[in-house]
């Protein structure tokens, strides 16, 4: 909740069950903040589009959940996978992809560089005999 262009903008790198995990999030923002009772009411939501099949101007083209969410009311109704939604949380302030380990893996590859945190603190020096 808050202002549109309040503080920075988020994002990071998902695999596929945290991108549902982050889309029923935001989804059911509104109603978790107790704005409207269903999120097809709240009218910056895509919720109402995906559940009634309305064009929203807003939206770009086709989505590729209306293809893999058979049923929208039922996805947003299903309980939030805390533990998920909580990894995509943390991934977006720190700006590091979220998802399982090989995804992170895979992503390290494409990108040749690290993305996992390092240890804290500077390396301890090695012990001279």
């Amino acid at each position: 909740t808050g202002h549109l262009w309040q503080g920075r903008f988020f994002s990071c790198a998902l695999d596929e069950r945290h991108l549902y995990a982050a889309v029923r999030y935001v989804e059911m923002n509104p109603v978790r903040s107790g704005l409207v009772p269903a999120a097809q009411d709240y009218p910056w939501c895509s919720a109402k589009a995906h559940l009634t099949g309305a064009r929203d101007p807003l939206l770009s083209g086709h989505c590729f959940l209306r293809d893999t969410v058979q049923d929208w009311a039922k996805y947003l109704g299903e309980d939030q996978d805390r533990e998920a939604a909580d990894s995509v949380i943390k991934a977006t302030k720190i700006g590091r992809p979220c998802g399982n380990e090989d995804f992170v893996k895979r992503m390290e590859g494409l990108l040749n560089r690290r993305l996992t945190a390092s240890p804290r603190g500077r390396p301890r020096k090695k012990e001279e005999k």
